[in-house]
């Protein structure tokens, strides 16, 4: 199976960051900029972790027989940290705030064109325990943060969710994240040992530098972000099979967990409201990743803004009419598709898991080859994919039961039709996949929402009551 890398780059645009607004304060609401909330809910398409870094217990690994674990040279792995789902002060499970923003900056960053707010051009990089390596790479240029440094010259991301610089600059963002609750249902309580997770290597030139340049001094390829993996990606190992260098859980929010949080706007012009729209509630077939563990495939996620609740509205429209068919008139604002960059798209899209497996090559050593478009080592991809998108979808499941079926039958339910492929649901909650082709009755009967049987590897066929 092909092997990709669990992360990749939006390559930076030629020309600069737009820096020709200024910053618009807060001392006063604008008439003709937006303000007020968006209730947001978050969706997890993958189990998602947010660590207690406050409270946590240490646990000394086991092997099978229940001895201590050593390693080959025989000597007691030493203590790993096992950590519980972060609450706030009512012990409630949630997302921070704080996350929520990183993870919506990265986005409106990126489709602004806006200076690489936490990119390290230089510094040292860990590449084993004894092992630091000093890397160092062309400066950005105009997209260094260090650019936003005058309030009348800030780039779009800085001028919206606002920026420090030493004493003489201080601009509040004017996007306030609350605070994400987790409302459906409860957290999975199992302990589970993760996967070695290691810092970032930046040293490693083939991957960062894009292979072009092998040497101190080559441009970066641009803004990272990890693929998703789906929501079954392996993300845990056996006790026996883990390290000290890794960490464990008790618990964490399993796939279709929902969690509530509410953003607040204040004076944002209509292009502002309208990307930041986009940034937060993503296009059919892209997601989100918030939390840790992403390049284990952890912290997949939907965002849905609820137009009847999220109220937005200009100054001059506050004593106006609040009722809820007039509440969405700012929801088409919300920017086109096409200002996701292409780049983007393939990073963000949901289907990424059919092109191979995403994983950290195996063994110590990355290759020396860079990766392509599409993430794979070697590769000669330049460009990705999109998302594919249903060509029918059902709006809510049939009120019946399921059909009776044999040994060798399994009853599904008919969630979407996609061009050349059929996604079913079986009993058991999983997302089955079969080529259209494999159809077996009148174009007529296949519909979405009712029941099928499967058989085998691609048969289907159409349920008769």
């Amino acid at each position: 199976m092909t092997l990709i890398n669990p992360y990749n780059f939006v390559p930076l645009k030629a020309q600069e960051p737009k820096r020709t607004k200024g910053y618009p304060g807060r001392l006063r609401f604008h008439e003709l900029c937006f303000t007020g909330v968006l209730e947001c809910t978050l969706t997890a398409l993958s189990p998602i972790v947010t660590l207690d870094q406050r409270d946590y217990s240490l646990w000394k690994l086991r092997d099978r027989d229940g001895s201590l674990l050593r390693n080959r040279k025989g000597r007691e792995y030493k203590e790993i940290k096992v950590f519980r789902f972060l609450r706030d002060s009512l012990g409630n499970p949630i997302l921070q705030g704080t996350s929520l923003k990183g993870m919506i900056r990265s986005i409106y960053e990126t489709i602004t064109d806006s200076c690489l707010a936490l990119a390290a051009t230089l510094g040292d990089s860990i590449k084993s325990r004894d092992s630091i390596i000093y890397y160092e790479y062309a400066d950005l240029g105009s997209f260094r943060r260090s650019e936003c440094l005058e309030i009348q010259r800030l780039c779009p991301a800085c001028r919206l969710f606002g920026t420090i610089g030493g004493d003489d600059l201080h601009c509040q963002g004017r996007v306030v994240f609350n605070d994400a609750i987790l409302v459906k249902p409860g957290l999975v309580e199992s302990r589970c040992y993760l996967k070695e997770l290691s810092n970032p290597k930046p040293h490693h030139f083939a991957t960062y530098a894009g292979g072009k340049h092998k040497a101190q001094g080559a441009p970066i390829r641009g803004r990272k972000f990890y693929y998703h993996q789906g929501p079954g990606a392996k993300f845990h190992v056996e006790e026996h099979e883990s390290n000290d260098r890794s960490i464990a859980i008790d618990e964490y929010a399993d796939v279709g967990s929902e969690f509530c949080f509410r953003v607040y706007v204040e004076n944002l012009d209509k292009e502002e409201l309208g990307k930041l729209l986009l940034a937060i509630e993503l296009y059919e077939g892209l997601g989100h990743k918030v939390g840790a563990g992403k390049a284990l495939g952890l912290g997949s996620c939907s965002v849905s803004v609820d137009k009847t609740k999220s109220r937005i509205s200009t100054p001059n429209a506050w004593y106006g009419d609040w009722s809820v068919k007039d509440a969405p008139h700012w929801y088409t604002l919300k920017a086109n598709e096409g200002e996701i960059p292409d780049s983007l798209v393939e990073l963000l899209r949901l289907n990424k898991p059919e092109d191979g497996s995403i994983e950290y090559p195996p063994g110590k050593h990355y290759p020396s080859v860079p990766i392509d478009a599409l993430g794979v080592f070697g590769g000669n991809a330049v460009a990705g994919k999109r998302p594919e998108g249903p060509v029918q979808r059902a709006s809510t499941p049939l009120q019946v039961q399921p059909p009776a079926t044999s040994a060798e039958e399994e009853a599904a339910w008919l969630k979407e039709i996609h061009e050349d492929t059929l996604i079913f649901v079986a009993l058991d909650g999983r997302e089955l996949r079969r080529p259209k082709r494999g159809y077996q009755g009148s174009a007529k009967l296949l519909r979405v929402g009712e029941w099928f049987v499967l058989s085998g590897t691609i048969c289907v066929k159409p349920v008769t009551y």
